[in-house]
């Protein structure tokens, strides 16, 4: 199944994917987004995700980056081959977190995280 946007991707998490997402973004819950299109375009916004890259530690932001290399949608896969197969669990640590999201069995980075 691809998924067609950043929105649609939080739309298909689980309540407690969401629940997770507000322990590592606490800035999302405030105030308490109506619907799900509200909480995307949050955890979109340059504020929130400036915080978001604050709270990284140096290996999760070289993983990030390193996704930033990539063409989207990229594979696990093709993050190992340009990194350590370390990288593949801060993978899904960044997707907890709403740093990098899924379209299909692949990722994406939201819109404006590619810019900063």
């Amino acid at each position: 199944m691809s998924v067609n946007s950043f929105a649609d991707e939080l739309r298909a998490r689980s309540d407690e994917a969401i629940a997770a997402l507000f322990q590592v973004r606490p800035d999302l819950l405030f105030p308490v987004p109506t619907d799900l299109s509200v909480l995307s375009a949050r955890a979109n916004s340059t504020p929130s995700l400036m915080r978001a890259l604050e709270s990284l530690n140096k290996f999760q932001l070289e993983v990030l980056t390193a996704t930033c290399i990539l063409n989207e949608p990229f594979s696990k896969a093709e993050l190992l081959s340009i990194t350590t197969t370390d990288a593949g669990d801060e993978l899904l640590r960044l997707w907890a977190a709403a740093l990098v999201y899924k379209d299909g069995s692949k990722f994406r980075l939201p819109g404006n995280l590619r810019h900063l």
